[in-house]
């Protein structure tokens, strides 16, 4: 046909189009005939966005019946009561938008391929961090899907894969005019970006796990990984200029004496420069994502093909049928199957047994002690004793790591790791995963200290001796490497927060 080539991508146009369906069906529904429910349903999505973007984590069902409640007083001009706000809300959310917690599903033809196909997939759902007790009584925290962003972003904004890359210029043009209140609102909108790419690489290894064969199939890894590492090594290069520039910026704008609105926006840089800090550090994490899908992807194949060439042996097909035609002996076959069902002699009971002589024992009562019961308290004892003393040594390590973390920082801003690293400390074996799950944690506050974890209980000690002029720190990587003993790490930057 000569229109083919029109009809490139078909497949990809007709999905990111269907994830409007749910909300223009709502132009369909008569439940609520005064009010424009595809309107409604539009405004609950960009809530449920914008609580996202904000990092309130309040979105619930009540919080989205309060928000029904204010906008049906503000355009209808009726004031709804809290059970007619939470009926309109479960209506509207649960079961239209949520589809009742089942997947939206729907049918199209591809032209491309000439085939009808099939796309399911949710616009909200329930965030990880919510317990199953509170989403049994609707108070768990709701979020948008990757979808459900899609949606949002093609009617205003740019998809999801231009997401970093264009925030990014965003904040750098919003940095260098000073438009600082609006650089704040880009740099959350970039971290949001950052973790809706988190979302799409878990969602993809979810697959692999449960079908590593149809993800091959559709060379979904592939067009994946053709653009993951190049995209990633571009964000962290735009991500680190950014430091550069707002840490310029700084430096420029803000030495000396200061008037107080200088003060203030200074304090508004320090927050875009601390939340740009999360979003290195998220994104770092990207990295270690793209490791494990790669890694899964490739031992989920290998086990496909180990379970191709395994050996089956079916009975009825195989072996009956040859002993049939009476060309293997009884003997033969007994060998054959003695592995696969060995016989056991069944015992019988013989009731007049009972009528025999019994062969009775005598109870002796020993006089000695309980000598194992007493050995295995000993044991118990040892083992908890061990365990003090093992976790009692890591945390003076830990101590110890974090006063050589801390106490340059007194001085200066920031620190390489290599300036401060002590040969003991670096020895320990568990010098290498400590770094890595500090600088994994982010931002570490030094007011979290206390009964608890090792770390808390490090820093309490740490901060009970002294004092420091900043309210925490984090490991920031770099392009330099050290070798430590079989290992090579990133020569951290050891940075104060706050």
């Amino acid at each position: 046909m000569k229109y083919q080539t029109f009809f490139e991508h078909f497949d990809e146009r007709m999905r990111n189009l269907m994830v409007f369906a749910p909300l223009f069906g709502l132009m369909q529904k008569k439940l609520y005939p005064k009010y424009d429910l595809f309107a409604l349903g539009f405004s609950v999505l960009i809530f449920i966005f914008e609580d996202m973007v904000r990092f309130e984590h309040n979105c619930t069902y009540e919080n989205i019946a309060k928000f029904l409640q204010e906008l049906v007083l503000d355009e209808y001009e009726e004031m709804l009561s809290d059970t007619e706000s939470m009926e309109l809300t479960i209506t509207l959310v649960r079961e239209y938008l949520r589809n009742n917690g089942n997947q939206h599903s729907y049918s199209y033809y591809d032209y491309q391929s000439g085939t009808e196909k099939k796309i399911s997939f949710d616009l909200i759902r329930y965030s990880e961090e919510s317990l199953m007790s509170d989403i049994q009584h609707r108070r768990g925290r709701l979020e948008l899907t990757e979808e459900g962003l899609s949606l949002l972003f093609a009617t205003k904004e740019t998809p999801s894969e231009l997401q970093i890359p264009i925030k990014s210029l965003f904040l750098r043009q919003q940095i260098q005019k000073r438009i600082f209140d609006g650089a704040l609102r880009t740099v959350e909108e970039l971290f949001l970006a950052v973790r809706t790419k988190k979302a799409r690489f878990r969602t993809l290894a979810e697959k692999i796990r449960r079908d590593a064969l149809e993800v091959h199939r559709k060379n979904e890894l592939q067009q994946e990984i053709e653009q993951m590492h190049e995209q990633l090594e571009i964000e962290k290069r735009t991500f680190e200029e950014l430091d550069l520039l707002i840490k310029q910026t700084i430096e420029d704008d803000y030495n000396g004496v200061i008037g107080e609105k200088e003060k203030i926006a200074k304090d508004v840089v320090t927050r875009i420069q601390q939340r740009l800090y999360l979003i290195m550090s998220e994104h770092e994490s990207l990295f270690v994502e793209q490791s494990v899908i790669q890694k899964r992807m490739g031992s989920a194949l290998e086990q496909l093909l180990l379970d191709a060439f395994s050996v089956k042996l079916q009975l009825d097909k195989e072996v009956i049928p040859v002993v049939l035609t009476g060309k293997v002996t009884k003997e033969t076959f007994k060998q054959i199957l003695h592995p696969l069902l060995p016989r056991k002699q069944n015992k019988h009971f013989n009731p007049l047994l009972a009528f025999e002589s019994q062969r009775l024992t005598k109870k002796r009562v020993s006089s000695e002690p309980d000598d194992v019961s007493f050995a295995d308290d000993l044991f118990v004892r040892a083992q908890i004793t061990r365990e003090k003393e093992e976790q009692e040594a890591h945390i003076t390590y830990l101590t110890k790591l974090l006063k050589m973390f801390l106490l340059p920082l007194q001085e200066s801003e920031k620190t390489h790791l290599s300036a401060v690293l002590e040969s003991d400390i670096a020895a320990h074996q568990s010098f290498c995963p400590i770094v890595i799950q500090l600088h994994q944690t982010g931002i570490i506050s030094l007011e979290k200290g206390g009964s608890g974890d090792e770390l808390a209980e490090a820093i309490s000690r740490v901060t009970a001796i002294h004092k420091f002029p900043f309210r925490g720190f984090l490991l920031r990587p770099n392009n330099a490497v050290m070798d430590i003993g079989l290992y090579q790490i990133s020569d951290f930057w050891i940075e104060r927060v706050g």
